[in-house]
């Protein structure tokens, strides 16, 4: 796998990635990496590559898949995505430990009054880290029992046997602190 591929694959690991967003100025502050300097035309030939070897594929916003014929046919507003086999190709590359991967989902309470947080992870001591780490000021009634997920489905293309989940209410601003923390938990290979 090349630098570019790496790139690639690293921007769509956990979420589908816009096309035009790869090469977009405010690339670091779209994916949270350093911007890699690749031309339009550059990424979309190795898109083109990665396609024609059924790593990926590529989707329109109303979720149709596309199949281009040639690299000019690739469209800036389509998606990129990675299939069951690219995501075979990353893990070779980046070797995740998928009990460490971590994900937050933020939302707020039906009334408006409060943030409710959703922490997912591979492990329940990963959660228990993640609490101990930036809950320290709640009771203990305001976190909901850690489940288990079965089967767990960490991103859109890899289902996992098993995750463990938590929702934490009755708290305001904490997804900074959790977000903070959490990047800091190494769980895969940097490129």
């Amino acid at each position: 796998m090349d630098k570019i591929e790496a790139i690639i694959f690293d921007c769509i690991y956990d979420l589908q990635s816009k096309i035009g967003d790869m090469v977009d100025e405010d690339f670091e502050g779209i994916f949270n990496r350093p911007h890699h300097d690749i031309d339009k035309l550059t990424l979309k030939g190795s898109l083109f590559a990665l396609y024609k070897s059924d790593y990926i594929f590529f989707v329109d916003r109303e979720g149709i898949q596309h199949q281009p014929k040639k690299t000019e046919n690739i469209e800036d507003g389509w998606f990129v995505a990675m299939t069951k086999e690219g995501g075979r190709l990353w893990e070779s590359y980046s070797n995740p430990n998928w009990e460490k991967y971590v994900s937050i989902d933020c939302d707020v309470s039906e009334d408006g009054t409060a943030e409710i947080v959703t922490i997912e992870a591979g492990s329940k001591e990963i959660i228990e880290f993640i609490i101990s780490e930036t809950l320290t000021h709640l009771k203990k009634s305001s976190i909901t029992n850690i489940l288990v997920i079965r089967p767990w489905k960490p991103t859109y293309w890899k289902i996992l046997p098993e995750g463990f989940s938590v929702a934490i209410d009755n708290i305001n601003d904490v997804s900074d602190k959790i977000a903070l923390v959490t990047s800091k938990i190494n769980w895969k290979s940097k490129v």
